[in-house]
C-alpha cells in the first residue's frame, strides 16, 4: 500500500480504486447537500470519518453499527479508507464542489481527533470572505 505523510508528519495510507472513489462521492454529496439545505451565507458542516463510514457501510450494505463485531473486517477497511480521505482533505485545506453548474469552495479545518476518528469541519467560503485562503 503506498504511503503519504500528511501535514501533521504522520504516516496515512491512500489507497486507490473503486471503493474509495465511493466514500469521496459519498462524502461530496452530503457537502452537496449542505449547500442546498443551508440558509445561511457561509453553511458549515462538522463530519466524523467514522460517522462517515457507519453511514457508507448502512447505505451500500444496509449493514448497522451495532453488528459491527459480524462485520470487522468491512468496518475496519472503510474506516480507514475515510480516515486517509479526511486526512487528505485536511492536507489540501480545501475541497471544491458541483452543485446544479455552481461551484462551491470548502476550507477543511480539524475539529478534533480521537482514538483515530478524525473530525472536520467543512467551511463554505466566498473569494473575497475572511474564510478564503490567503494569497501566499
Amino acid at each position: 500500500m503506498p504511503r503519504h505523510k500528511n501535514h501533521n508528519q504522520r504516516e496515512c495510507i491512500i489507497f486507490e480504486g473503486p471503493l474509495l472513489k465511493s466514500i469521496q462521492n459519498y462524502l461530496l454529496n452530503k457537502l452537496r447537500l449542505v449547500v442546498q439545505k443551508s440558509s445561511e451565507i457561509y453553511p458549515s458542516a462538522i463530519i466524523a470519518s467514522n460517522n462517515l463510514a457507519d453511514q457508507f457501510i448502512l447505505e451500500n450494505w444496509g449493514i448497522r453499527k451495532s453488528q459491527r463485531q459480524n462485520y470487522r473486517n468491512l468496518f475496519t477497511r472503510v474506516r480507514t479508507e475515510c480516515r486517509s480521505i479526511f486526512a487528505r482533505y485536511l492536507n489540501d485545506g480545501r475541497i471544491d464542489i458541483n452543485v446544479s453548474s455552481h461551484k462551491y469552495s470548502f476550507r477543511v479545518y480539524k475539529f478534533s481527533e480521537n482514538r483515530g476518528n478524525l473530525i472536520l469541519n467543512f467551511v463554505r467560503f466566498r473569494r473575497n470572505s475572511e474564510w478564503a485562503p490567503s494569497a501566499s
